[in-house]
């Protein structure tokens, strides 16, 4: 189960990732909350697949998931913010 969603999360946030780079630019927030949305979107991408291929063989990890779960999260406030900022 967790190898399957490791690998999956790797292409998927790998690839949201990507269109969220490309879409930050025309949110009307600070250069900071950009960085910091940027930077929480990297937390997720990296330690997503990390922290489900360690679940995978140590179920002690999965206390860990919240992690980049919540980092994923808050980039997606901190863009939701800046496209109600915007328009």
């Amino acid at each position: 189960r967790f190898l399957r969603l490791a690998h999956i999360s790797f292409m998927a946030l790998s690839l949201t990732n990507v269109l969220y780079g490309l879409c930050i630019d025309s949110a009307n927030l600070s250069l900071i909350a950009k960085k910091i949305g940027s930077y929480s979107m990297i937390i997720a991408a990296v330690f997503m697949p990390i922290i489900c291929l360690f679940s995978m063989c140590n179920n002690f990890f999965q206390f860990f998931f919240f992690i980049p779960a919540l980092a994923f999260a808050f980039a997606v406030f901190i863009m939701g913010l800046g496209q109600l900022k915007r328009g």
